[in-house]
């Protein structure tokens, strides 16, 4: 038998699902900058790189473009895309 603090019925579910929208959107910024440098790695056509050349020369060249932004760009879409999921 669970302990009476773990019940769900005594659960406040507007917290809950607030905290967890907010840790989720937060740990989404985190992670996002990485994903978007691995998917432009994956488009360049240089493939004579090693992975860690790629790293650095695609950061270097989004931030001498776009600035700390261009990792950024379409997180509102990725963004968006999730929040099926959190329902």
């Amino acid at each position: 038998m669970l302990p009476d603090d773990a019940v769900w019925a005594r659960t406040d579910k507007l917290r809950f699902a607030v905290y967890g929208s907010l840790f989720t959107l937060v740990m989404d910024a985190v992670i996002y900058p990485f994903e978007a440098v691995k998917t432009r790695i994956q488009v360049e056509t240089k493939s004579s790189a090693t992975l860690v050349e790629s790293l650095w020369r695609t950061l270097r060249t989004t931030i001498a473009a776009d600035g700390i932004r261009g990792l950024y760009r379409g997180f509102a879409m990725f963004t968006l895309g999730g929040l099926p999921s959190q329902g």
